[in-house]
Formats: C-alpha cells, structure tokens, sequence
C-alpha cells in the first residue's frame, strides 16, 4: 500500500503525456474487458497500476511492483466472487487515481489509491 501510494502521488507530480496516455489506455483496456464480461482482467489490472508506477518516474517504485506481479496477479485470481458491480467498482477507483494523477494532485492520487486497495484488502477479506 504505501509503495502503490507513494507511486501515485510522484506520478501526479511527474507524469507527461505518454504516462498519461499509458495509464489510460491500461484503463481503457481494463474498461473493455469488464464490459465484455471476458473475466476479471487480473493481469490488465496489474498493467494500470505498473502504468502508474512508470509515471512516477522513481525505479524503485516499478521494480517493487514488478516483484509482486506474479503474487497480486494471483490474488485477484481467487475463487471469490467478482460480480459486474463488483468490477465497475473497482474502475471507479481506478479512474479516480488517474484523474488525480491527471489533475497532478498528488495528495488526492495518494489517498486515492491508498483507499483503492484498502478496499481490495476488504473486498478479498471482508464479510462481503
């Protein structure tokens, strides 16, 4: 949680217009796939957040990520229950951390994926 939020907030201050192109098509393809129903998209999940993390422009924020891909990827793959509005949810989130980043708030790009996945915590573990 606080190497994802510490990437967001850097992001909101360092980003140009191809890591927001890259963090919005992530997005973007992410959006297709909950549409369409084609699963959970973990890995295009993962894809948005390690678009983030290249937008801070700090390496050690995108190699931190990278180690834990096979492990998130994996996570979001449990058997639980991942309805339609359970995804949309899960975008809204997501398009709240870009539009932060994209509006180069980076107070709001921290909090705003600091509760992202303190929902996804509860989500996976709560008594939902």
């Amino acid at each position: 949680m606080v190497t994802e939020a510490g990437a967001a907030e850097l992001a909101a201050l360092k980003a140009d217009d191809d890591d927001l192109r890259a963090i919005r098509d992530a997005w973007d393809e992410l959006e297709r796939v909950v549409e369409a129903q084609q699963g959970i998209g973990a890995k295009d999940d993962f894809t948005f957040h390690l678009a983030v993390a290249r937008a801070s422009k700090n390496q050690f924020f995108v190699i931190a990520l990278s180690f834990m891909e096979e492990q998130v990827v994996f996570s979001m793959n449990l058997p639980l229950v991942k309805t339609l509005e359970r995804q949309r949810l899960v975008q809204r989130e997501h398009h709240d951390i870009f539009e932060a980043i994209r509006a180069r708030d980076s107070v709001c790009a921290g909090q705003a994926m600091k509760s992202h996945l303190g929902n996804a915590l509860e989500r996976m573990f709560g008594d939902e």
